[in-house]
């Protein structure tokens, strides 16, 4: 029985499945199997994945389903004591599977995450501020929601026993099935963090990406799945839900939509000692013009300030124009 699971979900990602897979192939970290999971592809993924002939390697094709589903899919099938998820458009570095699993055992957690850095297909892009953040561990269940998902998906390695305890990913979910899923671990089980870079997130035209509206609309979703399956505490819940709603209005001042006077009354009711949420407010009073070049003044004061204080703040960019 292999030691550690390499799940490696895909669909039509002919160009880069060979690199996520080699990349895993190259682990200093032998005691693995490598289980790739075909999500419906219509490219040549299928003839790419068996001119492999390492016997660690198993193809597995599913009608497209999602990639919660894939990810699933791959959990069923695989026998590792330990999971970890590699995208077909990323890679792990060779130490990876070595530093985690060290890490795992030493500190007798469920789980642990680590660091990644962002490349462009050419290899070209520096190191992303959107994986640049910092991180927390122990029980953090109550920061995980507050904060949002700080956790990639990439360069995790979880017990296996975590499944008899937590479940799947939830298959309803294709946005944010990772955060939903990491919540519902933190709930029940201590997150351990590795201070290393292990893997590589490659950014390209054909990313998974959500535009700021439909994740914030998913933030919702999981918020209140979360309460529902596990329960979350009301003050701890409307807080989150508080921050969500005002990013929304936030979003939709600068974009000059007229739901956002509304959208942050609403935040405002669930989280009603929010500075944040009553200034916001006052800026959605004026007409829509004036709001736009004040919600930006407010954004470009903020950058400059976490910029003097050395810390990164991650903003909707400006959007020309709007409704």
């Amino acid at each position: 029985m292999p030691e550690i699971s390499v799940i490696i979900p895909t669909f039509n990602r002919e160009t880069f499945i060979g690199d996520a897979i080699d990349s895993a192939l190259n682990q200093t970290f032998l005691d693995l199997e490598i289980i790739v999971v075909d999500d419906g592809s219509t490219d040549n993924t299928r003839k790419i994945v068996a001119a492999y002939k390492d016997p660690r390697i198993k193809y597995v094709y599913i009608d497209n389903s999602g990639l919660a589903a894939a990810r699933n899919k791959g959990i069923t099938e695989s026998r590792g004591s330990y999971l970890t998820f590699l995208d077909s458009d990323d890679i792990l570095y060779k130490n990876a599977l070595d530093v985690l699993y060290e890490n795992i055992k030493k500190r007798k957690v469920m789980m642990l995450y680590s660091n990644c850095c962002l490349a462009g297909e050419e290899k070209n892009i520096p190191f992303g501020l959107k994986f640049k953040k910092k991180h927390y561990e122990g029980k953090i269940f109550e920061t995980l929601l507050l904060k949002g998902n700080f956790i990639s998906c990439l360069g995790i390695l979880i017990d296996r026993r975590v499944v008899d305890t937590v479940g799947c990913f939830d298959p309803n979910f294709r946005r944010l099935e990772d955060w939903e899923y990491f919540l519902r671990i933190a709930k029940k089980h201590e997150i351990g963090y590795v201070d290393e870079t292990l893997s590589e997130y490659r950014f390209h035209g054909g990313n998974m990406t959500d535009d700021y509206e439909s994740q914030n609309m998913a933030k919702i979703k999981v918020i209140r799945t979360i309460d529902e399956k596990i329960g979350i505490e009301n003050k701890i819940k409307r807080r989150a839900l508080g921050r969500v709603l005002f990013s929304l209005g936030r979003i939709y001042l600068i974009q000059k939509d007229k739901r956002a006077k509304s959208v942050i009354f609403e935040g405002l009711k669930e989280s009603p000692f929010s500075g944040t949420g009553y200034w916001l407010f006052v800026i959605s009073l004026f007409n829509k013009d004036a709001a736009y070049i004040l919600i930006n003044a407010t954004e470009s004061v903020y950058t400059l300030l976490f910029s003097i204080l050395g810390r990164h703040r991650k903003v909707a960019p400006p959007v020309n124009g709007g409704k």
